[in-house]
């Protein structure tokens, strides 16, 4: 053995193959990558390691190269990277190919499931996903028991940035994750309802990051502030609607963009760009990022109605 990596905390060897010890490879791979061999959890396994200013293989060729050593040398296949971003792992998700990341982070679905080094900071605060996903699981339907790859189905998120949001939830202490017979991660919330909600209200946060005004808006987005107050309760609507949508679903300075007369100072519509999607319902933001939207709103009215309105959720 003279070489190591790390997966998942783990520290394994491996041994250098000459390429004429590995069967099916491709001529131009040589140049890619450094070939490998190691064994994981009792499983062996063939690494691609990527050479230092090498250009990696698509997703597609990449999975293309994996089956056919794999049926040729009867191992499976982990390409090996020092960095890849995090639409680079998403593309490599999608087409099922392992893969480590230094030694942060994994990708073997058999052996870990999106494996992270122990030595990484537990997260102190919630990150909008995982914001989202208490949301989601206090309002609209219970993510108990489910895996990353389960709430993908329901969620706006990929795999992998729903698995980090579990591990931000686990770290807080929100929940656990648990992992079934097949290996598979889930997740198991100690407190439920609205023992849930009180435990995590000092977590919570603002969805609004920031906002701005228009005269007109040619797309349908969901009812926030005063008038999403007035949907829940007998608060009067204001005149000037104000809509949310997450800050990343459209590009401002886009020829495309749907608010007419954007500008910071007034218009028919106050637009708020939000740190996740909303979860709307009939067309209205829900019920606690509305809260927490309007939390430093000083019209007493205001305040009165929110209280009322989250008190409802628990009845």
């Amino acid at each position: 053995m003279d070489k190591y990596l790390y997966l998942c905390g783990e520290k394994i060897e491996y041994t250098k193959l000459d390429r004429h010890s590995v069967k099916g490879v491709w001529v131009d791979s040589v140049a890619r990558y450094t070939f490998a061999k190691t064994v994981f959890h009792g499983t062996p396994l063939l690494l691609l390691i990527l050479k230092d200013g090498a250009e990696a293989y698509t997703p597609v060729q990449s999975k293309t190269l994996a089956e056919r050593l794999l049926n040729e040398n009867g191992m499976s296949v982990v390409y090996c990277f020092e960095r890849l971003d995090s639409n680079g792992r998403e593309r490599m998700l999608a087409q099922g190919v392992y893969f480590i990341v230094g030694d942060k982070y994994a990708h073997l679905p058999t052996l870990v499931i999106a494996g992270r080094s122990n030595s990484k900071p537990k997260a102190r605060e919630l990150t909008a996903t995982a914001q989202y996903l208490l949301l989601y699981h206090l309002q609209v339907r219970s993510l108990e028991n489910l895996s990353a790859r389960e709430m993908a189905q329901i969620a706006p998120y990929k795999y992998v940035t729903l698995t980090l949001a579990m591990q931000v939830l686990a770290d807080l202490g929100v929940c656990e994750i648990r992992s079934d017979e097949s290996k598979t991660h889930r997740l198991h919330f100690q407190y439920v309802d609205k023992r849930l909600y009180e435990q995590i209200l000092p977590m919570l946060h603002t969805p609004v990051r920031k906002f701005f005004y228009c005269d007109k808006v040619e797309t349908e987005l969901a009812i926030s502030g005063t008038n999403a107050l007035s949907h829940y309760s007998m608060l009067a609507p204001e005149a000037m609607q104000t809509l949310a949508v997450e800050e990343r679903h459209f590009n401002l300075k886009s020829k495309d963009c749907p608010f007419i007369g954007i500008n910071d100072w007034e218009g028919q519509y106050k637009i708020e760009l939000w740190k996740y999607p909303p979860i709307a319902k009939d067309g209205v933001v829900d019920k606690i990022s509305l809260a927490l939207s309007l939390a430093n709103d000083d019209d007493a009215r205001v305040q009165k109605e929110i209280k009322t309105m989250i008190e409802g959720l628990w009845q």
